[in-house]
């Protein structure tokens, strides 16, 4: 198998960010003198608006309308992003493969949001971006990864999918790319559970990442 594109998930493997997402969350509680739910970060990411509305009785709990709850997160989401999110030593190899492969960014966020938390010259480096704004479903599902494989006219199965949650492995698995995701404090799922969903391999950092690539025949 030739690796002819490789497909980037963007928070927690590229960014620094999943907190700020979380914490979007939890700030319209705490605004209200209310502790937000307990909720996994790996769950979170992956629940749109609706399903955190209604899944956490925000209307029973703090008095507010769906559409007011969405405006307020986003407005907090977006008050708490920064555009020099990016993990350095991961970009740098990102630079280093573009060279060689077609690349793709794949991410569930919306495209206002990737936009809010990249620069242009880092959005640059891709040679398509597919967010939650273009696809009906998002990852799990394996529709932003074939939408990108289209984008980028290279097949599924000669793509790899890099993340760092559950969701990307089960996304690559559904669209026939394999897959390798980062493991660690950015990141959104245990190792445990990345386990359980047997990607190609499991890294903690960008020269473990370039290995793993080596592995598929994929050198920057």
């Amino acid at each position: 198998m030739r690796i002819k594109a490789i497909l980037f998930d963007l928070d927690g493997t590229l960014l620094d960010s999943l907190w700020a997402h979380r914490e979007s969350f939890r700030e319209v509680f705490r605004k209200r003198g209310k502790k937000a739910p307990a909720m996994p970060l790996s769950r979170l990411i992956v629940m749109n608006y609706d399903q955190i509305y209604h899944e956490h009785r925000v209307n029973q709990t703090l008095g507010l309308t769906k559409n007011a709850f969405v405006r307020e997160r986003l407005h907090n989401l977006e008050s708490m992003l920064t555009k020099n999110m990016e993990i350095l030593d991961r970009v740098r190899l990102v630079r280093r493969l573009r060279k060689k492969f077609r690349l793709a960014l794949t991410t569930n966020s919306s495209r206002r949001i990737a936009e809010r938390e990249t620069s242009a010259s880092f959005r640059r480096l891709f040679d398509a971006i597919v967010t939650g704004s273009e696809t009906k479903r998002t990852k799990p599902a394996p529709d932003m990864l074939k939408l990108a494989a289209r984008k980028l006219r290279v097949k599924p199965s000669k793509c790899i999918m890099i993340g760092d949650a559950v969701v990307d492995i089960q996304a690559a698995r559904a669209a026939n790319m394999k897959s390798i995701v980062f493991s660690g404090k950015t990141s959104a799922s245990p190792k445990n559970q990345l386990q359980k969903e047997r990607p190609f391999a499991i890294v903690k950092n960008a020269n473990e990442l370039e290995n793993a690539l080596k592995k598929l025949g994929v050198t920057a």
